[in-house]
């Protein structure tokens, strides 16, 4: 598993033109924390559970962490109305604005994509000719914040989704399952996966290095304690997927 370049160097050149707090009433789509507004959360939440999430794939040597990520918050909102669908990895890495291929990128950026991801999972682990569609999956409208991660998710996860997040999992290449707790790793947040739940203990969360890292493909990351840097790096969310 190779970790995608996108670094809080990277993120903090935001801090200089964004709000601090992003209140989800406005349309600024960007802001270091989230202004999050009362709704029932539930204890303990699986999107799994509801059809909503995508297989595990495996991004192998090319550093497309990002676009799977990205992928899988797309996908619920596309799931909801036809079953088992997937969206291009391949067409988010060959086309999405101010993102480098197997370099890395942000998930924002590909939320930016003005056109429309095809509805069929293909990735070939190098980056391509963008092949430009007009029929897909288009992402109306996006949340990204930078801080208070692991306070503003629960609402994230609860309201839009399965949510992309930046996390420091360079230590476990080896990982085979069990919680990873914030001892089990470090603080420099350079891989992009998806939380696509959570308990009162832990996030679930889908990484893309295949059904034989950790738990078939997942991970339960301990909640509270900023385990691999999720507290303080990077989330974003597709808040609104129109089918082209």
């Amino acid at each position: 598993m190779n970790l995608s370049f996108f670094t809080l160097k990277y993120l903090s050149l935001y801090n200089m033109t964004y709000p601090g707090v992003l209140d989800t009433d406005r349309k600024t789509n960007r802001g270091r924390s989230l202004n999050t507004p009362y709704i029932n959360i539930p204890e303990s939440l699986d999107w799994r559970e509801y059809g909503v999430v995508g297989p595990v794939h495996n991004q192998g040597s090319c550093n497309a962490c990002w676009a799977f990520s990205a992928a899988g918050s797309i996908e619920y909102h596309v799931r909801r109305i036809i079953k088992d669908s997937e969206v291009s990895v391949q067409n988010i890495l060959d086309c999405s604005p101010r993102t480098y291929g197997c370099q890395g990128g942000l998930m924002e950026h590909v939320f930016e994509y003005k056109q429309a991801f095809p509805l069929a999972y293909s990735y070939s682990g190098t980056k391509g000719k963008c092949d430009a569609s007009k029929q897909g999956a288009h992402v109306e409208s996006f949340v990204a914040i930078e801080e208070n991660i692991e306070n503003s998710l629960p609402y994230m996860i609860t309201k839009w989704g399965p949510v992309s997040v930046g996390v420091d999992f360079s230590s476990l290449v080896a990982h085979r399952g069990g919680i990873i707790g914030k001892n089990m790793c470090g603080s420099d947040a350079k891989h992009a996966v998806l939380v696509v739940g959570f308990t009162p203990d832990v996030w679930i969360v889908k990484n893309s290095a295949g059904t034989d890292w950790g738990n078939s493909g997942y991970a339960l990351l301990r909640r509270g304690e900023n385990a691999c840097a999720v507290d303080n790096s990077y989330a974003a969310v597709a808040t609104k997927v129109n089918l082209l």
